[in-house]
């Protein structure tokens, strides 16, 4: 028979173990933003499916000016990857990637100017989302700060991260 306290230490040792598994992390609402001018130019989920990481586009704004395009509700833009077309909003921007110590390694993330596909990890710093695209030994890091509620367009919902399921390029 476990006692009382004994019953507390292991519910206490289980919620501790949650909590650091869910602050790893990367699942959630991330946002692009330009540089020089400060606007949010793309929003994205992060999802965890069968045990691997994927980010899908969810709202796409202007890079010129930071005005609203399209979302996954009302998706407008496609682009060409292979020889065939898909909306930009509707394919997942990086995916298939697999928990390595505190990165997450071994995915691809396509390149929305062109389509092409290129080797990709994903880790968190500072709370930030950071992307790295390779070719090789050869590579470029985006950061994706966090997003939050007011960052989203006040007509577009957002979705549930565990509705997400991976998109078959």
């Amino acid at each position: 028979m476990i006692t009382r306290s004994a019953a507390w230490g292991i519910c206490t040792a289980l919620m501790m173990t949650l909590s650091v598994l869910t602050a790893a992390s990367p699942d959630g609402y991330y946002k692009s933003v330009d540089s020089k001018q400060g606007f949010t130019t793309s929003i994205i989920a992060v999802y965890t499916y069968d045990q691997m990481v994927y980010g899908r586009i969810i709202v796409a704004f202007d890079e010129e000016d930071g005005t609203y395009i399209e979302s996954y509700q009302s998706p407008v833009s496609s682009i060409s990857i292979g020889n065939k077309r898909h909306f930009l909003v509707e394919i997942d921007l990086f995916f298939g990637l697999k928990k390595n110590g505190s990165r997450y390694t071994g995915g691809k993330v396509v390149d929305v100017k062109n389509g092409n596909i290129y080797g990709a990890q994903i880790w968190r710093e500072s709370g930030d989302l950071i992307l790295r695209g390779m070719l090789g030994p050869f590579g470029m890091k985006y950061r994706f700060c966090k997003a939050v509620e007011k960052d989203f367009p006040p007509f577009v919902r957002i979705p549930r991260l565990d509705s997400f399921v991976p998109y078959t390029l």
